[in-house]
């Protein structure tokens, strides 16, 4: 388990945050390893995940090889999340040769822990996904912010499935920001395990679901529908003056104003 706590801010920039199980190519005997991956949970006011080197990635990530199941991704992120760059990505996936479940990936309200990212930014080709190429079921997907904003190249959010299952997706924010081009599936993708064509989809799992919870807010309620033609101000002025002055008063009181003391007469300085 990787377990990260920052008090401020949290720039992860063209490097990577692995948790994962799988075989070591380096021993002559290698063995299909057992055990679930460990999770990778991070704390921080502010995180951001960049990249700006089309030889480098930018990851979260867990995976796993063997029999057991992908680790967990848990982000608690109080103010500003954003993931940007065509290899700045959050993935949990099991690989075609694992036996088990990929891990799910939470961000913001996990573990009834209600810490969420005021701003959550998906931009420039950044992506959250969750897979497994096996033959179980892909993790899940929680996004929990106050806004969202997806923008301007080919984001994806995916949670796909081989033989499995595909994830569910579950989006909870105020309103969503994005252009057409920001993609969002569950899907049951072709699996290089069960050897079919490209053409060919897996019949044996189940496509997931994509459940995206916004407030059923009216945003031109309350508003106030002006008048077509302007008001002429001159007509709101009366300008009967003698009329206006009637009944009132003018006291002068001389420029020295009222007296220091009450007894005290009253001076003209």
């Amino acid at each position: 388990e990787i377990i990260i706590k920052v008090n401020d801010n949290f720039i992860l920039e063209n490097s990577s945050i692995v948790s994962d199980v799988k075989i070591d190519e380096t021993r002559e005997n290698t063995f299909t390893p057992i055990g679930n991956g460990g999770d990778i949970k991070i704390t921080a006011k502010n995180l951001s995940m960049i990249s700006t080197n089309n030889e480098l990635n930018t990851l979260i990530a867990t995976s796993t090889f063997g029999e057991g199941d992908g680790g967990d991704i848990v982000l608690y992120i109080d103010n500003k999340f954003e993931i940007s760059g065509a290899n700045a990505s959050i993935s949990s996936g099991a690989k075609k040769e694992s036996i088990g479940n990929g891990g799910d990936i939470c961000i913001g309200n996990c573990n009834n822990i209600n810490i969420s990212p005021n701003l959550f930014i998906l931009e420039n080709g950044g992506q959250i996904t969750v897979s497994n190429q096996g033959v179980l079921n892909a993790g899940d997907i929680a996004i929990t912010a106050d806004f969202m904003i997806a923008f301007p190249n080919k984001n994806l959010i995916t949670a796909d499935a081989g033989l499995g299952n595909g994830g569910e997706i579950e989006i909870t924010t105020n309103a969503i920001f994005s252009g057409n081009i920001t993609n969002i599936s569950t899907t049951i993708v072709d699996s290089e395990f069960l050897l079919m064509s490209a053409d060919s989809k897996s019949r044996l799992g189940l496509n997931g679901t994509i459940d995206i919870d916004t407030p059923e807010v009216d945003p031109t309620s309350g508003l106030i529908t002006l008048p077509e033609s302007p008001v002429d101000a001159s007509k709101l002025i009366d300008q009967n003056f003698c009329k206006v002055g009637k009944d009132s008063e003018f006291i002068i009181t001389g420029k020295g104003g009222l007296p220091q003391f009450p007894n005290d007469t009253l001076t003209p300085n």
